[in-house]
């Protein structure tokens, strides 16, 4: 998986979320994958491969809250993901999808982390 192209990268990377891949996920994936507060302070958890492979699931399902056209509207990464195609905003070798960054790596792009709400950081903490 060595994607150039982000297009490409995302197309790859949403069929996997649809399709509840994991195992090819992780492949997409930088490690160590990092979940960590929109401020300082606010914490961060470090996931391996197999502790990334046993959480991602429920972290896609958590319920976030973003503004799309000015309105507060309730959400999950998993949908953001699957029905915000063209709506990341990519800047030379850095992307982002509310909150979702990757990175063009020497081995193509990846997720790097997701930069999310303090207590969906500290839910992940507590459970590490």
């Amino acid at each position: 998986m060595n994607y150039r192209d982000f297009s490409e990268f995302y197309n790859d990377f949403s069929r996997a979320v649809d399709r509840s891949d994991w195992e090819h996920l992780a492949k997409l994936t930088r490690f160590p994958f990092i979940l960590e507060g929109e401020l300082d302070g606010e914490g961060r958890v470090v996931f391996d491969k197999g502790s990334f492979i046993k959480s991602i699931d429920e972290l896609l399902k958590e319920e976030i809250y973003v503004n799309l056209d000015d309105d507060l509207v309730v959400t999950t990464y998993r949908k953001i993901i699957l029905k915000s195609k063209n709506n990341e905003q990519v800047d030379g070798d850095e992307a982002q999808l509310f909150g979702i960054q990757f990175h063009n790596t020497g081995d193509g792009w990846r997720v790097l982390k997701i930069t999310t709400h303090v207590h969906i950081v500290e839910k992940y903490s507590e459970e590490k």
